[in-house]
């Protein structure tokens, strides 16, 4: 594992503890209040908790998914591309707040 990688991944725990103090959605423990898709054919996981959505992709490919409401507010390790249709890179993960 490079040095890099390491602190690509600190770094992204680090913005992602203090996202999750900051945001009260992310802080509810209600289970109810959780809305999850998924495809295990192409291998991606889209979680919806209050204002946020994570998107994952578990993959070694590229895939494409809807664009959820708002902006992405962290990404690993690069932000997703594209307009209407969002992609995601092989093993990545994006954060959107409407």
């Amino acid at each position: 594992v490079s040095a890099t990688l390491c602190g690509m991944t600190c770094a992204w725990y680090s913005a992602l503890a203090k996202l999750r103090a900051q945001s009260p959605d992310l802080l509810d423990g209600r289970l109810e209040r959780i809305q999850v898709r998924w495809d295990e054919a192409r291998r991606y996981l889209i979680v919806q908790r209050g204002a946020f959505t994570l998107q994952a992709n578990l993959g070694d490919q590229a895939v494409q998914l809807p664009r959820p409401a708002g902006q992405p507010v962290l990404s690993f390790p690069e932000h997703p591309s594209g307009d209407g249709n969002v992609t995601l890179g092989p093993e990545s993960c994006s954060i959107w707040r409407a």
